[in-house]
């Protein structure tokens, strides 16, 4: 494709051959040029992928990869101008190439989309946490959207008091606090965050970690 001088520039990659070494080059990712890429392999796998050349050579081109390996199934959305990438768990790897790990108090990785006109960006969450403790989690949307949550747990969804829905203020902020209960088994989880305005939709699936 590259001699061929093909333009192969693209915001999504679909990394080639399981993350292996022979598909992922420096000059052809540098014409790529992804901000998000997306492998598939198996957990353990006996080949050793993803190759950890490539994810060098996508950390050099600034890409923040989703592997299955990590993070189970990966589902990217567009409507065609804008996208977000959901996954069923864990966090998407740093241009490092390492695995990131939110810390109590400060945000997880830049999550943040603009879909059906409504823009949706998460500001905070606490994460890693332990039970027992109260979870905190603030979002900015657009003045007066609608806004709902979801903390799905092993269990299925939490029902803690302070998870019903709000409206976005003036400054466009909304936070819940909840009470992760100490019966809660501890592990990744996934919060879904909705905000409706104007007629348009939005939403966003991130995880969090409970600790013992």
């Amino acid at each position: 494709m590259l001699a061929a001088g093909e333009n192969v520039r693209a915001q999504i990659l679909k990394v080639g051959h399981h993350g292996s070494s022979t598909s992922s080059s420096p000059a052809f990712l540098e014409a790529v040029k992804p901000q998000v890429a997306i492998y598939s392999c198996g957990v353990g796998n006996s080949y050793g992928f993803p190759d950890p050349q490539t994810l060098t050579n996508l950390a050099a081109v600034g890409a923040t990869v989703y592997g299955t390996d990590v993070n189970g199934t990966v589902i990217v959305t567009t409507d065609g101008s804008t996208y977000q990438v959901k996954t069923s768990r864990g966090q998407p790897r740093t241009p490092s190439g390492t695995t990131t790990s939110t810390t109590q108090g400060n945000p997880p990785p830049v999550t943040s989309t603009t879909l059906g006109g409504v823009p949706l960006t998460v500001e905070s969450l606490t994460s890693p946490i332990s039970r027992g403790s109260t979870a905190s989690l603030t979002i900015k949307t657009a003045p007066g959207a609608q806004c709902t949550i979801t903390v799905l747990y092993k269990s299925g969804p939490s029902s803690s008091a302070g998870l019903g829905p709000q409206t976005a203020g003036a400054d466009a902020m909304v936070t819940w606090s909840w009470k992760v209960s100490s019966s809660t088994t501890p592990g990744t989880w996934s919060i879904t965050v909705t905000a409706e305005s104007g007629g348009g939709s939005n939403s966003l699936t991130i995880s969090f970690q409970v600790t013992s």
